[in-house]
């Protein structure tokens, strides 16, 4: 009898080889298909200049500094700041769809230095660039662009920056210097790999295999061992039956072998087979969660996707739902409903025959013009409220007009609010005619006017505002702002919009409470010796290498104050088909579901209260505090009253119970238990936060027991939200409490939240694709969620868990 193995050497090695030859023949094969891609973008060809010819070379082979040619509906070779292009105006336009999966046409800008603007020879483009290190954010780029031959210093950002593996649409040829390449550039230093994750049963599961494989380390070491002692204590060498062979081992060497053998004999008490067919089960639940047609979005055709092959049976696990609204819960499909304009409220009084018959009109946006308003616009002055808030909607903003091959312009713009806007402006004869790095040109009321573009201030989450300076045909200097109306309030001059303000704020009310999407628009008459000192501070701070964004954010806040009030917008953004249900079912199911939304918070109830995700018989917790303390002490109550109501309802049941069983209960002396498991409550309990107050909520101080207070509560909804407030809410809940969390959203501001909750789900909206890139599961319609997570989780979950089962109890 062999003293390791108890088969044949053959027949041990033929599993082994068989499952290594099988992995080594996978392997080779994405190594062979891999190098054939790599080889073949290698080998693509890019036009560049060199000693004064144009020449062609091999993507491989392109260098930093080089000019390279691009023409339409060209792949750009490597990350390419652009000097020159087709367009007069200076403007290109790139496809990001390789890069970030959105289809909308990106504008890029070139480098605004006078002396490239007059350099007719591609040979003669002569500067320096200093620019960052490279880096994986897409959307940063910082530099400057000085020109050898007068020493100017031109402010270069992303705008000016074509990415790698984008295309060049819409523009003739264009221009650029080659700034990264290869590895270095942001797509190939995007490009992580698939994206992984593990799963709460196979975090357990490698727990237990570990413990296994230490009891089979035990048994095997104590069976070694009794059989060494066992041998050594044979009273004689030689039996009748079983005689000694020359050369048997020594009792020390036996028991080394004997721990071999064992190793072999018990070797399935470990379940090594067990990931191999989890990855096939995973797999399978993979195509038919993808090819569910009761998830395919009839408005795209696209079915649900799935990025994450590993956590399949956590989407039946969930506790908590994380929600963004606009885009979300609803279409984000912007209709233009309601203004207020120097103290009166201007609107149209709507029926669905109404909006359909405005979208036949104008099929870019929605706008429902108010008769009264387009009267007075007929007769009014340039410089009354009612010309101004008009040309603000159509100057404050980043839309650029795009005339299409069949004569008509299409508004490009960062958001569908933005497009929005400039459609109700158009609407009311205030249209974007062109914009351009330094101009914009609007017809007001059939007349053309052309203003100077002297500085724009571009959004940001922190100061939640847009703004952009001009100067006037009559060159004086004009500032229009628009924003939240919390943040434009702050900016006011107060003294002169008291009545204004308060007026407006009554309209900001009743558009709110309609459910409408508010903002508010100013201006500010700047004077000219002031402007120019601080426009050369803005040069200055536009010019930093480090540290850009925060000194423009600080000359930012230093003009934007002292504004004029013009009046305020309420657009509406309808709820999708299906989410009252979809909520109700997640309910039901006993998932928390969090909504936690940028819009103004009589908004957001009023979206809450519309899908039936707050009703009126709900307990309301309203958390609105204008200090730590206030906000501490209403969290505190919160949880008290909470507490106290629950606890009256378990002494109820208690006393219900029959006589036998009951016990006496005191107040002070029952301790609560929030798990669904304890009881069922009757009454329901909904917190509503605003922005302000949840800033000082998710103090290091005051963490804990906002999460307490949120977590008794069946509904919380986080109004005036920034992004990082977003992922904060989620990590925190993560932290304090062991649930699993899911986080859904469609815009790049739900990226954070989407990736800091254990299952993150993109929806695939009008915001672009950047949720969907950074998310795990992607969905077309909120609708879906229930199924995705009831159906598809539930049986993903009873699968994996009972296949595990199975391989740890089948020996």
């Amino acid at each position: 009898m062999p003293f390791i193995s108890v088969f044949r050497r053959e027949i041990t090695f033929l599993p082994l080889t068989f499952v290594l030859t099988v992995t080594a023949v996978k392997d080779a094969y994405e190594d062979f298909r891999r190098y054939r891609m790599d080889k073949e973008v290698n080998n693509a060809r890019a036009c560049v200049y060199r000693d004064g010819e144009q020449v062609e070379v091999f993507w491989k082979d392109l260098k930093v500094g080089q000019v390279v040619h691009l023409e339409e509906d060209e792949m750009i070779p490597a990350d390419i700041l652009l000097l020159q292009c087709s367009d007069p105006s200076g403007n290109a336009y790139i496809e990001t769809a390789n890069l970030d999966g959105e289809t909308n046409l990106k504008q890029r800008m070139i480098v605004k230095c006078p002396t490239l603007a007059g350099v007719n020879n591609p040979n003669e483009l002569v500067g320096e660039v200093i620019c960052d290190k490279p880096h994986i954010s897409i959307y940063d780029y910082n530099g400057q662009f000085r020109a050898t031959d007068d020493h100017l210093k031109v402010p270069i950002d992303g705008k000016n920056l074509m990415l790698r593996g984008c295309n060049l649409r819409n523009t003739d040829w264009a221009l650029g210097v080659v700034v990264y390449t290869g590895p270095e550039t942001k797509a190939m230093l995007n490009n992580t790999g698939p994206r992984f994750k593990r799963s709460k049963i196979e975090r357990d599961m490698n727990g237990e295999i570990v413990w296994l494989a230490i009891i089979l380390v035990v048994m095997c070491t104590s069976c070694a061992i009794a059989g060494g002692l066992w041998m050594d204590a044979l009273p004689y060498k030689e039996t009748m039956f079983i005689p000694f062979k020359d050369g048997d081992p020594e009792p020390l060497l036996y028991t080394f072998l004997a721990f071999w053998s064992n190793i072999i004999l018990f070797n399935v008490m470990v379940p090594i087979s067990l990931y191999v067919t989890l990855e096939l089960i995973k797999l399978g639940q993979v195509y038919f969660m993808s090819n569910d047609p009761q998830m395919k979005d009839p408005r795209s055709g696209k079915n649900m996707q799935c990025r994450a092959l590993n956590i399949n049976e956590d989407l039946g696990q969930i506790e908590y739902i994380f929600s963004d609204k606009t885009g979300t819960l609803t279409e984000n499909q912007m209709v233009f409903k309601k203004c207020s304009i120097g103290c009166t409220d201007y609107g149209y009084v709507d029926s669905e025959a109404k909006i359909s018959e405005a979208a036949d009109d104008n099929p870019t946006g929605i706008v429902l013009k108010d008769p009264n308003l387009v009267l007075k616009l007929s007769s009014c002055a340039t410089d009354s409220d009612l010309y101004q808030f008009f040309l603000c909607l159509a100057i404050c903003n980043t839309v650029v007009p795009r005339p299409g091959k069949d004569g008509s312009v299409r508004y490009d713009s960062e958001s569908p609010d933005e497009a929005a806007l400039v459609d109700a402006a158009k609407a009311y004869g205030f249209e974007l005619v062109t914009r351009t790095q330094t101009s914009v040109t609007i017809r007001a009321l059939g007349v053309i006017r052309t203003f100077k573009i002297m500085n724009v201030l571009e959004f940001t989450s922190t100061r939640k505002c847009m703004s952009i300076i001009i100067e006037n045909p009559d060159q004086s200097i004009t500032m229009y702002s628009k924003g939240a109306d919390s943040r434009i309030y702050e900016l006011l001059d107060q003294q002169n919009n008291a009545s204004l303000m308060a007026s407006t704020n009554v309209h900001l009310t009743q558009f709110s409470s309609g459910g409408l999407r508010t903002l508010c628009l100013a201006k500010k008459d700047l004077d000219l010796s002031w402007y120019h000192k601080w426009q050369k501070k803005w040069g200055q701070a536009g010019c930093a290498l480090h540290d850009r964004q925060v000194r423009l954010d600080k000359l930012s806040t230093k003009v934007e104050r002292g504004l004029t009030l013009l009046g305020a917008t309420g657009i509406e953004d309808k709820l999708q088909a299906g989410v009252p249900e979809a909520i109700r079912t997640l309910r039901e199911a006993g998932i928390h579901v969090w909504v936690l939304t940028g819009d103004k918070q009589e908004t957001a109830l009023e979206i809450a209260y519309s899908s039936k995700l707050i009703d009126e018989d709900m307990g309301q917790y309203v958390i609105n505090g204008e200090s730590m303390n206030e906000v501490r002490h209403l969290l505190r109550q919160t949880v008290e009253t909470i507490t106290r109501s629950d606890t009256r309802e378990t002494m109820e049941k208690q006393q219900k119970k029959p006589k036998g069983m009951t016990r006496q209960v005191s107040l002070d002396t029952v301790e609560f238990d929030a798990s669904p498991e304890s009881f069922t409550r009757k009454t329901q309990h909904a917190m509503v936060i605003d922005g302000k107050s949840l800033s000082y909520a998710l103090d290091e101080t005051c963490q804990e027991l906002f999460v307490t207070a949120a977590c008794l509560c069946d509904v919380v909804l986080c109004a005036r939200t920034a992004p990082l407030q977003k992922a904060r809410v989620v990590t925190s809940v993560n932290q304090y409490k062991d649930i699993m969390s899911l986080a859904i959203g469609d815009g790049a501001n739900d990226v954070s939240m989407i990736q800091c909750a254990d299952v993150g789900v993109g929806v695939q909206g009008n915001e672009g694709m950047q949720a969907v890139m950074a998310s795990d599961f992607a969905i077309g319609r909120f609708r879906f969620l229930p199924r995705l997570l009831l159906v598809h989780g539930h049986w993903n979950y009873h699968r994996i868990a009972n296949t595990v089962l199975y391989f740890f109890f089948k020996v």
